[in-house]
Formats: structure tokens, C-alpha cells, sequence
């Protein structure tokens, strides 16, 4: 479990997690967190997409999960990735959406879980944006579920130019705020400056969200140049 989502609807938010790992097996300890803090959803990515010889197609798909390990409603999560959207017709749209929907229901099958929620997880841009918000809708229209779908920084900022995707909710991913690889000082998973200059007028945002935010560290390793 690598962040967790505070939901923002109550005066004492309810906690989540995200499991982002293909093969999870999670631990005990992870359990007994996740009870600690009095944990309701997992929200599970079950697979990638990206495009393969010119299509969009299924990479690292979920294995080795037992849904029983812990006590939890689970929502599927799907990252896409932005080039899956920029050359895509209406019916490849629409393929798309029942393709996804059609792998989403054969892991929960095979895992045993039932969900009424899928987010989708993808850092649109105003070049994809009309294609991937066809897709949102194609998704809903087939799946008979909540939607939902995860919201970078620069897409609250420029919303005008990103636009607001037709989901259910959204999830704000308050994390990974810079490039860990540049020589700077300031704190690449969570800069708090730049949050606040991104979010300024997050209140004013027209959907009902939760905030994820990070669970984990990095380090960045460099080779020294030689004398």
C-alpha cells in the first residue's frame, strides 16, 4: 500500500488505501494498519494499459491475490496511459470500454471480490481530453457502475484547458508534485509550496473528491562523474 486516501465529505474522514503492486502479498503488518486506522476501501489496480503494435492492450495484470486477507470493499483501479487516447475512432473508443469492463469483471471473478465502483486512473491532456471523456461515458454506459477517475495538479490549475471529466468523483493525487531527478532541495513527493499554488482554488472544483496522499519514499541514485 504505497498512499492513502482521506475522504473529504465528512468531520472525520474515512481512510482508504491504494494497493498499486501486480503481485501484492500483503503482510500482517500492513492488516493490522490498515484495521488501525479503521480502513474501508482498497482501491485495487488490477491492470494497465498502453498501446502495443499500434492498440491499446492490457500490461501487468493483477495475479497472486487472496481478496480475503483483509476485510475491505474493494474498487478496482485501471491506469491508462495518455498515448492510449490520441488515435482512437468512436467504435475503437467504445471497444475499448467493454474491453476493459469485460477484464475488470473476469479479475474480480477469478479473486472473489464485488465492487460497484471503477476508477480510472490517467493523466489526460487537453489533446486527449474529448477522446478520454467519450471513454468515461462509453464506460458508464456499459458497466452500469460508478465511475471515478483520479485528478492530477495541473488538471485542477487548468481545468478551463483540461476540462471536467463526467465521473461520478474524483480522486485529487496529491503526490509526485516534481521531477525526483533534478538537483534541487525541495521535497519531489510532496512539495507543500507547490501544492498550495496548484490548489488554490480547489473548493471552487465542480466534482465531489477524496485526496490521496503518499505512503512512501524514494531515493535517487547517481553516478559520480569521473575525475
Amino acid at each position: 500500500m504505497v498512499f492513502f486516501v482521506l475522504s473529504c465529505e465528512k468531520p472525520n474522514p474515512e481512510t482508504s488505501f491504494y494497493i498499486w503492486k501486480s503481485n501484492p502479498n500483503l503482510t500482517s503488518n500492513e492488516v493490522e494498519f490498515f484495521q488501525k486506522t479503521q480502513g474501508k476501501n482498497l482501491y485495487l489496480r488490477v491492470f494497465d494499459v498502453d498501446i502495443d503494435q499500434g492498440r491499446p492492450a492490457p500490461k501487468a495484470i493483477l495475479k497472486n491475490f487472496d481478496s480475503k486477507f483483509i476485510d475491505a470493499d474493494y474498487i478496482p483501479v485501471v491506469f491508462i496511459t495518455n498515448d492510449s487516447f490520441k488515435y482512437l475512432s468512436n467504435s475503437d473508443n467504445q471497444e475499448l470500454a467493454q474491453n476493459i469492463f469485460k477484464l475488470v469483471n473476469e479479475i474480480a471473478s477469478e479473486f472473489d471480490f464485488d465492487y460497484q465502483e471503477i476508477q480510472i486512473d490517467c493523466d489526460w491532456t487537453a489533446t486527449t481530453r474529448d477522446d478520454f471523456f467519450s471513454f468515461l461515458k462509453n464506460l458508464s454506459k456499459v458497466s452500469q457502475k460508478n465511475i471515478s477517475s483520479t485528478l492530477r495538479l495541473h488538471q485542477v490549475k487548468y481545468r478551463q484547458q483540461t476540462g471536467i471529466p463526467p465521473v461520478d468523483k474524483v480522486y485529487l493525487m496529491a503526490y509526485a508534485t516534481s521531477n525526483p531527478t533534478e538537483d534541487q532541495d525541495i521535497n519531489s513527493i510532496l512539495d507543500q509550496n507547490l501544492l498550495m499554488d496548484y490548489l488554490q482554488n480547489i473548493n471552487d472544483y465542480p466534482l465531489d473528491f477524496d485526496i490521496a496522499l503518499p505512503l512512501y519514499s524514494w531515493a535517487i541514485v547517481t553516478n559520480a562523474p569521473r575525475s
